[in-house]
């Protein structure tokens, strides 16, 4: 369950609303240990899912898979599908292997590939990403489409 925070009156229920739907489903992407996840304490979280930031956010994401996609067309490679699939499993090497059906060293293999082509895209003119926050981030966008029918 997701908590929004308190709001003073009626009319931001949906604010709250919003707020609660996000925290479930960080609490999906993260695996929280917990069945109750508060908005409030999602750090950083908390502050990239702002409908602002989440509009933003879910652009960086289209792109950094467009980017894959490009280098798989142009090297016939199968990077932005092993992404998706690494970060579905929670970055487990032998649950994406088993989800590709390719040996989990191909899996490592193409996990650098992804690591060396993200090197180069960055979030802004010198911050760089990390894959773990990216697979957080796509796990956190599908539990958000199936919790809110997107």
């Amino acid at each position: 369950m997701g908590v929004g925070r308190v709001r003073g009156n009626m009319l931001m229920l949906s604010v709250s609303y919003k707020e609660a739907l996000y925290a479930l489903c960080m609490g999906m992407a993260t695996e929280a240990k917990s069945r109750v996840v508060p908005y409030q304490t999602l750090g950083v979280f908390a502050c990239l899912l702002q409908p602002k930031s989440r509009r933003e956010l879910d652009s960086f994401l289209s792109q950094l898979v467009a980017v894959l996609e490009q280098h798989d067309k142009h090297n016939n490679t199968e990077l932005s599908e092993t992404l998706l699939a690494y970060a579905r499993t929670n970055m487990s090497v032998k649950g994406t292997a088993e989800a590709l059906y390719v040996h989990p060293n191909t899996v490592r293999y193409r996990v650098d590939m992804i690591r060396k082509v993200m090197s180069g895209f960055v979030l802004s003119e010198n911050i760089g990403v990390s894959l773990e926050v990216i697979c957080t981030f796509l796990r956190w966008r599908d539990a958000y489409r199936a919790e809110s029918g997107e």
